[in-house]
């Protein structure tokens, strides 16, 4: 019973074609047959529809027009607005999109509620940073001026410390992961209060939420990885002739190959997270000889005359001494009678 590899081709996409020789020859001479990656669920595109994002920015538009008028309005089409972003957090820009809503609200009632209004900038403030102060607006501290007074949701009392960054736990060292539009690199570590998370593994959307960053670290869920799959394998790379694994390997049985000629490849065999050493190997090698039959040669010369030759002296050896023990050579004695035939005719 032949073994089955999972092969991770890691040349060019191009080349592997003119390997598949290559790549059949290496397999049968080990008794194994070679696989391709393991099936996994399928992931959702990365981008989201745009008629979402123009949704929100009409209901915010249409907040600020009311909020001269009719406040009550106005901060109805606010709570429209978050509500649709906090539906849709696959949406690439909902971080921004929700820092303007919180802004909006808070110039809103910011005489009314100052407290509430504090909360909302520093909501803004940690989804998007910290702004210069535009024209007309009061109370959002330029970028130069030092940080914003730390208010978290929740805590209607005067400026509190902030809580120190809480790492981001459940994405892949190969993940690409996005904090309130950002791409964050390891360690991926979120500020006290709330954050708009995407994470993309080969460039489709694998989660996508909005966490609430405290004292503990933050876990999201992310769909398992399937033993032998793309993502199982997901950053294995070649550095010179050694194999590097950034990762825990699920896979028990697999090899990694590239191409090193027009008829050659180089590979490696492979058991969860070691691999052996990149040995080289072409199509030519371990097949059967195929070509014409060679010319049959000389006979070689008979030795039967020797066998021959013993065979008689045997027998001779063999009447001799029947001879002898007949008598045949004996010359004393009384006279034996002698009977002589003549043939026919004779006298």
């Amino acid at each position: 019973m032949s073994a089955k590899i999972v092969l991770v081709w890691l040349g060019a996409t191009a080349t592997y074609p003119g390997h598949e020789a290559d790549l059949s020859g290496w397999a049968e001479s080990r008794i194994a047959t070679l696989e391709e990656p393991a099936p996994e669920a399928r992931l959702e595109p990365a981008a989201a529809g745009d008629e979402i994002a123009t949704e929100v920015e009409s209901l915010l538009e249409n907040a600020r027009t009311a909020s001269y008028a009719d406040p009550r309005a106005a901060e109805t089409a606010l709570s429209s607005a978050e509500l649709l972003l906090k539906g849709n957090p696959a949406l690439p820009q909902a971080a921004w999109l929700m820092a303007e809503t919180c802004r909006a609200h808070a110039a809103l009632v910011k005489k009314e509620d100052p407290e509430l209004a504090a909360i909302l900038d520093r909501r803004a403030e940690i989804l998007e940073g910290t702004r210069a102060t535009a024209f007309g607006e009061e109370g959002l501290v330029p970028r130069s001026a030092g940080p914003a007074p730390s208010v978290r949701a929740g805590n209607t009392g005067a400026d509190s410390a902030p809580s120190p960054p809480v790492p981001l736990r459940g994405p892949l060292a190969g993940d690409d992961v996005e904090i309130d539009g950002a791409s964050s690199t390891e360690p991926r570590m979120l500020a006290a209060g709330e954050h708009h998370v995407r994470v993309l593994r080969r460039g489709r959307l694998a989660w996508a939420g909005w966490v609430s960053a405290e004292s503990e670290p933050v876990e999201i869920a992310l769909p398992p990885v399937v033993p032998c799959s793309e993502t199982d394998f997901d950053g294995v790379r070649f550095v010179g002739s050694r194999v590097e694994i950034p990762h825990r390997i699920l896979c028990p049985n697999w090899a990694v190959a590239r191409d090193a000629g027009e008829t050659r490849i180089e590979i490696a065999r492979c058991e969860r997270s070691s691999c052996g050493t990149l040995l080289p190997w072409s199509r030519a090698w371990g097949k059967e000889l195929e070509g014409p039959m060679q010319p049959p040669g000389e006979p070689p010369p008979s030795h039967a005359w020797i066998s021959w030759t013993v065979v008689s002296v045997v027998a001779a050896t063999a009447a001799g001494i029947l001879l002898v023990r007949s008598g045949a050579f004996d010359r004393e004695g009384a006279p034996r009678d002698t009977v002589t035939f003549s043939g026919p005719g004779a006298r």
